[in-house]
């Protein structure tokens, strides 16, 4: 594998035989150029009559010029703006009732992933890492409910 880039959150909710897949990429600083990359959010709902939904792609518009720190207070002033761009996502799931399956798991990105990402390509070697991630974590090979 490339050499890690950022880590990823995948979160995943269900309700009824629906599942709604998010996948977090956290803001990041590229090394090599030095450019600020923002946050993005690969997200899509799938069910048991549409299993193959393709992923949808947002950018945060929140400014993205952070850098690591140990100190707790920086580090909440630099994450409070993008909890804000992004909790419409799960005011909506948890308005509609939808429940986190198990515990979120992160996995790393490559640079190659990023680029997929930014095109808004699916990452299939990021794809792949996911489901052994998933599978290593104790979720269900399948991705629905299927004992309603």
């Amino acid at each position: 594998m490339a050499t890690p880039l950022a880590t990823a959150l995948y979160i995943e909710m269900r309700k009824h035989s629906n599942t709604a897949q998010l996948i977090i990429i956290p803001p990041m600083k590229l090394e090599a150029s030095g450019s600020p990359e923002p946050m993005r959010i690969m997200s899509r709902q799938i069910s048991t009559s549409h299993p193959r939904r393709s992923w949808r792609f947002y950018k945060c518009p929140v400014h993205a010029d952070t850098y690591a720190s140990e100190d707790i207070v920086v580090a909440l002033d630099q994450t409070i703006p993008f909890i804000m761009d992004i909790q419409h996502y799960f005011n909506g799931f948890k308005a509609s009732d939808w429940k986190v399956y198990l515990n979120p798991v992160s996995v790393e990105m490559t640079f190659d992933d990023l680029s997929e990402v930014k095109s808004a390509n699916t990452p299939q070697a990021f794809m792949r890492r996911l489901n052994r991630a998933r599978t290593g974590a104790g979720y269900s090979e399948e991705l629905f409910n299927t004992q309603l």
